[in-house]
């Protein structure tokens, strides 16, 4: 009788006793939530868990996640179970977060540092390979700008050479090409031998001979070349008998003899 009186006692006194550590259990969990947010609380299980999960509460039933679940399927009651199996007392938690708040912080800082570190050398890098860059790139421009430099100094010699030999030329032409004293005559015998009819041209008009240098190719002759020419106009029968109306023409001369006849008047058609 004493001996179930003492038991009674006893879980009179003990019971009260276990329902107070566990909402102190409680309250500290909800404390650590309301200090470092549920969200860090949950990945501070997840990482000492291996992260295998953490419990839920889903449809009034205890399960495991296969991840981070959201905050709304965990519980203070799923918390304590997971601190119970992690052999955690609700009484050190806030010290271990604040470890693992500590380290992660030491952690995320040399992580940054090492990032700024590589962000830096990788800064540097860029910056050396744009500083090669420009410097090729001001080489090749200086390269080319000395090779059209060069091209530029070769053309105005080669113009300025040319324009000697022309000017040379053209003297020389100018002195050696003589006035075609019987033009007259090889006008005329030019129409003897083309005209199908050279007895019976009319209106004939010869003009007197004019020197003249060719500035550029024109026709056949090359720029520099010295000709004398005249223009020529008359009217001559065809093979049916009719007269072909007044026709002009350019008779040039070299050397005082006839050297090229072209139909219109020379200096109508294109000459320089």
């Amino acid at each position: 009788m004493k001996k179930m009186i003492a038991i009674i006692v006893a879980a009179m006194v003990l019971f009260p006793v276990l329902g107070l550590t566990a909402e102190d259990d409680a309250r500290e969990v909800e404390r650590i939530i309301s200090k470092y947010g549920k969200y860090s609380l949950m990945s501070f299980i997840y990482d000492r868990s291996n992260s295998t999960g953490i419990t839920i509460m889903l449809g009034g039933k205890a399960q495991r996640s296969l991840g981070m679940p959201r905050e709304e399927f965990v519980t203070t009651q799923t918390i304590l179970y997971d601190l119970n199996k992690l052999g955690i007392p609700p009484q050190k938690l806030e010290e271990l977060m604040s470890a693992s708040i500590k380290a992660n912080k030491k952690q995320r800082q040399l992580d940054d540092e090492k990032r700024k570190a590589e962000e830096e050398k990788r800064t540097k890098l860029e910056k050396e390979r744009e500083e090669k860059r420009v410097k090729l790139e001001k080489e090749q421009n200086e390269a080319k700008r000395l090779e059209e430099q060069e091209r530029i100094k070769k053309e105005l010699e080669a113009k300025l050479e040319k324009q000697r030999q022309l000017k040379e030329l053209s003297e020389t032409e100018a002195k050696t090409q003589i006035f075609p004293d019987k033009y007259k005559e090889w006008i005329k015998v030019y129409l003897k031998k083309s005209l199908f009819d050279p007895y019976s041209v009319k209106d004939l008009d010869i003009t007197d001979p004019l020197k003249f240098t060719f500035k550029s190719d024109t026709f056949e002759y090359k720029e520099g070349q010295t000709v004398w020419f005249c223009f020529v106009s008359y009217n001559a029968k065809n093979k049916m008998g009719a007269y072909t109306g007044l026709k002009d023409y350019t008779f040039f001369f070299r050397d005082g003899k006839l050297d090229n006849v072209m139909d219109g008047k020379f200096f109508e058609v294109g000459a320089k």
